[in-house]
């Protein structure tokens, strides 16, 4: 199996209305493409016109939690490693132990810092 490790994630064009995706090589440090979008539709449809992704053959990918990019994921990639990437991660443990299902940036646990020490 390859040693690539891949990164996914999406920006904001216009926040709240218009995104796209970057797939990066975390090893190499480069981005490799950009896509239009994020929906599960738009990542299908560039998978589709792009048959050199589906032979990257990563050993993981790094992503948000958002359910379109781990559903692409596991069908393009099947027997990589998801992993939920950190700031996700704080976020949802955030929602969790605040009931909020609102996140703001001020909420976002600085480096270094663990809310499980007294």
């Amino acid at each position: 199996m390859s040693e690539l490790v891949l990164g996914v994630d999406d920006f904001a064009i216009k926040k709240g209305h218009t995104y796209n995706t970057g797939i990066h090589n975390l090893k190499g440090e480069t981005m490799l493409d950009l896509l239009p979008g994020r929906k599960l539709d738009d990542l299908r449809t560039y998978a589709r016109g792009h048959p050199d992704f589906l032979m990257l053959q990563p050993k993981a990918v790094v992503m948000d939690l958002a359910q379109a990019y781990h559903t692409w994921i596991s069908e393009c990639f099947p027997n990589a490693i998801r992993i939920a990437d950190p700031i996700s991660c704080s976020r949802l443990c955030d929602r969790k132990r605040t009931g909020s299902t609102e996140i703001r940036a001020a909420d976002i646990i600085p480096a270094g810092e663990s809310p499980l020490e007294s």
